[in-house]
């Protein structure tokens, strides 16, 4: 029969502590504190200040500024200069339009004739002067010189309107300049009738009477 193996040796038990109770924090092999830093390369070399910066404008170092005091700018050389005040501008003038009054007049002689052109400004005095000229520079001038419509179709707009508010004074002249522009007796009649339609038949009426006057004196033989 085969003789068993020894038993190991058991490990021994830690040191007892201070009051004779074994320390279970105890290591059966202690580490070793690492050892002390050393210094390889010596020393450290105190910090070596730096050299005086030079001044920019005369080539000299500069004085170290006391501890505590405040660094002032360093002035430029060529410090820079507000820029001079410019002038405004000079307002253009606005580009010369003819007055229309030169341009109104002719055509108001063109479309009336001389004649009853004459008798109204010779009528305007000094109270009816100023709507004489305003008349002529607007409704002439502005007006009558527009492009889009010619003589003959704004003589035909202007015996309508004439007869449908009335003003039969003013209907008797342009019937006249409708034959001017060279409108026949037929057409005018034919433009009573249709302002009739639309303006009421008693204006048309008056209209026709007043327009039917003149042409007879216009187209009357002269003898």
């Amino acid at each position: 029969m085969a003789t068993p193996a020894p038993f190991p040796n058991p490990a021994p038990f830690p040191a007892p502590g201070p009051f004779g109770t074994p320390n279970p924090l105890a290591s059966p092999n202690p580490i070793a504190p690492p050892p002390a830093p050393t210094e390889p390369f010596g020393p450290l070399a105190p910090p070596t200040p730096e050299p005086p910066a030079e001044s920019a404008a005369s080539g000299e170092p500069s004085e170290p500024a006391e501890p505590g005091s405040r660094a002032e700018p360093a002035e430029s050389g060529n410090p820079a200069e507000p820029p001079a005040p410019t002038a405004p501008a000079e307002p253009t003038a606005p580009s010369p339009h003819p007055d229309p009054y030169e341009l109104g007049l002719r055509i108001r002689r063109d479309v009336l004739g001389d004649a009853p052109v004459d008798a109204e400004t010779a009528r305007a005095d000094a109270f009816g002067a100023g709507f004489d000229e305003l008349a002529t520079r607007h409704a002439w001038g502005e007006v009558w010189s527009r492009g889009g419509l010619d003589r003959r179709t704004r003589a035909a707009v202007a015996l309508a309107a004439l007869a449908s508010g009335g003003h039969l004074d003013d209907l008797a002249a342009h019937t006249r300049a409708a034959l001017r522009a060279g409108l026949t007796p037929a057409e005018i009649e034919e433009v009573l009738i249709q302002t009739g339609v639309y303006c009421g038949l008693p204006a048309a009426s008056a209209a026709v009477r007043v327009a039917g006057a003149v042409i007879r004196e216009e187209t009357a033989p002269r003898g």
